[in-house]
């Protein structure tokens, strides 16, 4: 007997009892549950129980955004390093996170009456991150003395042809150039000494190559060749002297001799010629058909001194800029000398 349900006919019996009790049965058992109820993040949802239900039918009762179930990956980063493409991606993101009461769970998992549903939203990764001395594999921030005086031989960056600092954020499409003083040829020639011309010691050493790797605090002197100078003077003076004292032996000893006009100049003394020894204040080269006058220094210009003396603006890049010298592609470290051509341009 059913709970409830009285029957005033005659008794069933047998096969055709079946039926009738089996449709009374069912309806009893879910009498009520129309709809199904469950918990999404602790909000109750109710669902029409009218098929199969998943936790994906229960989302679209509560509204929950179909974005936040998979985590977009950050955007990347491509710049031009001395040359070569670069490419930073950036961070993967983190796919939404489904429980079904306390368990793990996917958007295609059975649901039931009662049900408790928590998802965790996806997290988008970080979008690509990178500083300027990250691109440098040898980055260094250092100085040496040379003669006396302090030079900075770290790292120079320049991005989009301006000079920057070493945590600068490198942004899509950016054009970085590095170089930096390494070694002792390197430091001479950004200072205009030769070999031939100077003595040179590092802290105090004299056995130090060309490709000898600077360190910081470095001491390098580099002192002019005056004794092989005063020994040549010194032997072509005493030459003369010989020479005059042959065709003189009737002559008393005297300190000096008398010129042609009359002017006495004394034994071993250099003449006057009135020219200068030194060089000439400003050297002039050509920038873009004009030209343009650049103020000598104790070392060699580069190209990028060229900026100091004309009007053009690379905090407001205009495309890729070109640099040439003397019709040849050139970097802003290259060494400039008196007369050279120089082009400068954007490349849009």
């Amino acid at each position: 007997m059913i709970k409830g349900v009285k029957f005033s006919d005659r008794k069933l019996y047998g096969p055709e009892a079946v039926t009738p009790f089996g449709i009374a049965v069912t309806a009893q058992m879910y009498a009520g549950k129309d709809f199904l109820s469950v918990t999404v993040n602790d909000k109750k949802v109710k669902l029409f129980n009218s098929k199969k239900l998943t936790i994906s039918d229960a989302l679209i009762i509560y509204g929950f955004d179909a974005e936040n179930l998979i985590g977009r990956s950050g955007r990347s980063i491509a710049c031009t390093v001395n040359g070569e493409e670069r490419r930073f991606r950036g961070e993967f993101g983190k796919a939404a996170e489904i429980w079904l009461d306390g368990k793990p769970a996917s958007l295609d998992t059975a649901l039931s009456f009662g049900n408790n549903i928590t998802v965790v939203p996806a997290q988008n990764g970080r979008d690509a991150s990178v500083k300027a001395h990250e691109l440098i594999p040898d980055y260094c921030s250092s100085s040496v003395i040379l003669n006396g005086n302090p030079v900075d031989t770290s790292t120079i960056i320049l991005v989009n042809g301006a000079q920057v600092s070493a945590d600068t954020e490198i942004k899509d499409g950016d054009i970085v150039q590095y170089s930096r003083i390494k070694t002792l040829g390197d430091l001479l020639e950004a200072a205009g000494f030769t070999e031939t011309e100077c003595e040179i010691t590092v802290n105090g050493m004299k056995d130090c190559g060309y490709d000898y790797l600077l360190k910081d605090r470095d001491v390098v002197t580099c002192a002019e060749r005056s004794e092989r100078s005063t020994y040549s003077m010194t032997g072509i003076t005493g030459q003369v002297g010989e020479d005059k004292a042959e065709a003189d032996t009737d002559a008393d000893d005297e300190a000096g001799t008398e010129s042609d006009d009359g002017i006495g100049t004394e034994a071993g003394a250099v003449p006057e010629t009135g020219i200068s020894s030194g060089p000439d204040e400003w050297f002039d080269v050509t920038v873009n058909g004009k030209t343009v006058s650049l103020k000598r220094s104790h070392g060699r210009h580069m190209f990028v001194d060229v900026f100091n003396y004309i009007d053009f603006d690379l905090t407001k890049p205009q495309g890729t800029i070109e640099l040439r010298l003397n019709g040849k592609p050139a970097a802003f470290t290259d060494l400039i000398d008196e007369g050279d051509e120089i082009e400068i341009s954007w490349r849009k």
